[in-house]
């Protein structure tokens, strides 16, 4: 019979709290290596967040499958896809497979279709690079259209600008030709609308109409102007039923007159026709009234100096007898 013995080893003791150690270390810095490669300001973002907001709500307006944001690399050499653009703002249409969680655009890839729309804004550092290389690579990637939006006019001056807005568009033969440059608007044919700056010249618009009247809006904008509307509308059916209520109300307050002018009159018709029935009622008579004399058809008088019942002639025949006694 073959026992085992198994020890129970004794309890741990309760862990330390884990020791903290400090360490500090000097690092040396190196010219360039913290280099920003472009600085970003206010007015820069602002543009580029707007025509994001303008262009989403234009394609979810039209019902498009389009891809619209902003700094994704766009790749056209699959041999080294390090060669390459980031636009600004761009709008990809159909969707990339990988929908909004595209996080390059290799055109070389199924699925992959060039940007119908891309967009510079240009800065201080950005200025060569936007005017010059922009053209020649977007016409590598084979986008179809290229807005330059440069609102600080910083642009090079041996270019022949520098211009607020210039509009590049892909020709017949695959090169990208300048179809406007100056203030603007201009007409963008891919998207079928007019390129308008407004906000004094620090923001870049699409609009219905050159004058830029009809704006895209974003969503916000739509919904606050819908809400304004509504408001508006409100605000005038409240107007609209006060006044039919006032109306309602005059028109009540003189039918009330009405008829308490005529349940006056009818008291007063009332009143008068009573004294009236009182003064004669049936079988009254009032002094010096006459009556027949039955039998003879003549009247008699009720009352004078015949005394009661005489009659007028029978007064007059006595008088006529009286006269001819004092003859």
């Amino acid at each position: 019979m073959l026992c085992v013995t198994v020890g129970v080893p004794p309890p741990r003791p309760p862990r330390a709290e884990p020791r903290r150690v400090r360490v500090e270390y000097e690092v040396e810095e190196q010219e360039g290596r913290w280099l920003l490669d472009e600085e970003d300001i206010p007015l820069h973002d602002a543009v580029i967040q707007l025509l994001e907001l303008v262009l989403q709500a234009f394609a979810e307006r039209e019902a498009r499958s389009a891809l619209i944001t902003s700094n994704l690399g766009c790749r056209w050499d699959p041999a080294d896809a390090r060669v390459g653009v980031d636009p600004d703002v761009l709008l990809v249409e159909p969707m990339p497979p990988e929908g909004e969680k595209t996080t390059t655009l290799r055109v070389w890839e199924p699925g992959h279709a060039p940007p119908r729309v891309a967009v510079e804004i240009v800065s201080e550092q950005s200025g060569r690079k936007d005017y010059v290389e922009g053209p020649a690579r977007y016409a590598r990637l084979g986008a179809h259209e290229l807005w330059i939006f440069d609102p600080l006019l910083v642009g090079p001056s041996d270019t022949g600008g520098p211009f607020v807005l210039q509009v590049w568009r892909r020709n017949e033969q695959g090169a990208m030709a300048r179809e406007h440059a100056g203030a603007g608007p201009a007409r963008s044919e891919e998207l079928g609308a007019w390129l308008v700056v407004t906000d004094g010249g620090t923001r870049l618009r699409l609009a219905d109409d050159p004058l830029g009247e009809r704006l895209w809006l974003t969503k916000a904008e739509a919904a606050s102007r819908q809400a304004a509307a509504e408001a508006r509308r409100a605000e005038a059916e409240a107007r609209r039923a006060a006044a039919e209520a006032e109306r309602a109300d005059e028109r009540q307050r003189l039918l009330d007159a009405a008829e308490a002018e005529i349940a006056r009159l009818r008291s007063e018709l009332a009143r008068r026709g009573s004294l009236h029935t009182r003064r004669r009622l049936p079988g009254e008579r009032s002094r010096g009234s006459r009556r027949s004399c039955p039998g003879d058809g003549r009247a008699r008088v009720s009352t004078g100096a015949g005394g009661p019942g005489t009659s007028a002639g029978h007064l007059a025949h006595s008088r006529s007898r009286g006269s001819r006694r004092g003859a």
